[in-house]
């Protein structure tokens, strides 16, 4: 009884609106009254992702600028993000597809629903086999969007093959315990990085992200080059441009990855350029033992022409309008600063003090002539090129203690 009951509510839809989009989904609100959440829904649907889908809409927009018009939403679920794309940008073919009978099904729904079949077409294969496929057969996409449930490592490798040449590869992943360095064992295994968890270890966890992809690309001679990248709620998502080129890719392993060497005593780290040889130091403040965290991309994940060009792009209309203006503003003033942030809560609380103003901290450092911005993942955190100890005698001066 309790097996037909599960099964009766997982395929109850609701109709629901994102941007121009009209669309059918599991009915969330009958999920919650039983106690389940967006995870249970046979029709996968989170709202939350919104924004999400609002900058991939931005993306694809000014990929469409560019004469870049096909798109492949790998994993779609419902079809929310095909249909926008199909509604809400120029994209000329959009091809949806899921390996699930049943949403393929309710995509086919909502694509009629909004009268673009003329855009979108359908397929009911698995994500790797159909990527796989069109590889083959040289039918390879401008724009390739990947955003599984959980990790994408399963599905990069085949992925990768389906972006054309000068496309881009879109990732999403929702795996943070691994990226983030909570569970070190299964980033390691699924990542090929050693990691553990810091004040910073968000970011920490799109650097990994778009390293593991740098390193899956080269070892076809393919050259990965972030364009945009971002940590919002529970997700990672990173925009990767694709090239060809063995000696370009060898470069990017040794200009572009690296190191961070992390003082878990003092709080002091570094960053090491380069991938081909491991550092083993000691701290210079301290004198503990470093403790070695990587390879992983240590350049910018940002390129600020083209995301100024995609902030000039986002829907108007869509509900995560403001916060995605506001994370891809605050990306483009961190370009230039070096890779990580140091938390003000985690020094303030090193040094018993209160924690002060961001902006306050960061006008403090940039009169001194140091390079300082605000954190797109922590509001408390600063990406600085001036040493801890000078942000310790800020945070100490705008104490009021001496």
């Amino acid at each position: 009884m309790g097996s037909l009951m599960e099964e009766r509510v997982s395929i109850d839809l609701k109709l629901y609106t994102e941007g121009r989009a009209k669309f059918y989904a599991s009915d969330l609100d009958r999920l919650e009254k039983l106690g389940l959440g967006y995870t249970n829904a046979e029709i996968f649907y989170n709202p939350k992702m919104v924004v999400n889908r609002d900058i991939a809409v931005a993306a694809l927009r000014w990929m469409v600028s560019n004469g870049k018009n096909t798109a492949l939403d790998l994993m779609a679920a419902s079809g929310v993000r095909s249909i926008r794309f199909a509604l809400e940008t120029d994209v000329s073919n959009v091809l949806a597809n899921d390996r699930d009978p049943l949403c393929v099904a309710i995509i086919r729904k909502n694509v009629l629903l909004n009268d673009v079949r003329d855009k979108v077409s359908v397929s009911c294969e698995d994500a790797n086999l159909l990527a796989e496929r069109l590889s083959v057969e040289g039918n390879r996409y401008w724009f390739v969007d990947l955003d599984p449930f959980g990790s994408p490592v399963p599905f990069l490798s085949s992925a990768i093959k389906a972006v054309r040449n000068g496309g881009v590869l879109a990732v999403t992943a929702t795996d943070e315990p691994p990226l983030f360095g909570i569970k070190r064992d299964k980033l390691l295994r699924a990542y090929g990085v050693w990691g553990r968890k810091t004040e910073y270890c968000k970011e920490f966890g799109l650097r990994a992200l778009i390293g593991y992809v740098v390193r899956e690309a080269a070892k076809r001679d393919l050259v990965i080059r972030p364009l945009l990248g971002h940590v919002t709620g529970h997700y990672v998502r990173a925009y990767l441009s694709l090239d060809r080129g063995a000696e370009k890719a060898t470069s990017l392993l040794q200009e572009d990855m690296g190191w961070i060497e992390h003082c878990f005593n003092c709080g002091i780290r570094s960053v090491v350029q380069g991938m081909f040889e491991i550092p083993e130091k000691y701290c210079s403040e301290c004198g503990s033992k470093l403790t070695l965290m990587g390879p992983l991309w240590i350049s910018d994940f940002v390129n600020p022409e083209i995301v100024q060009r995609i902030l000039g792009l986002i829907p108007e209309e869509s509900s995560g309008y403001r916060v995605a203006r506001r994370i891809l503003t605050l990306l483009i003033e961190e370009v230039g600063t070096p890779p990580f942030f140091y938390s003000l809560e985690r020094e303030s609380s090193r040094l018993r003090l209160p924690t002060p103003s961001t902006q306050k901290v960061i006008q403090e450092l940039r009169a001194l002539g140091y390079k300082a911005a605000r954190s797109h993942v922590d509001e408390k955190g600063i990406k600085t090129n001036a040493p801890l100890s000078r942000i310790r005698e800020i945070i100490i001066h705008l104490s009021g203690k001496r």
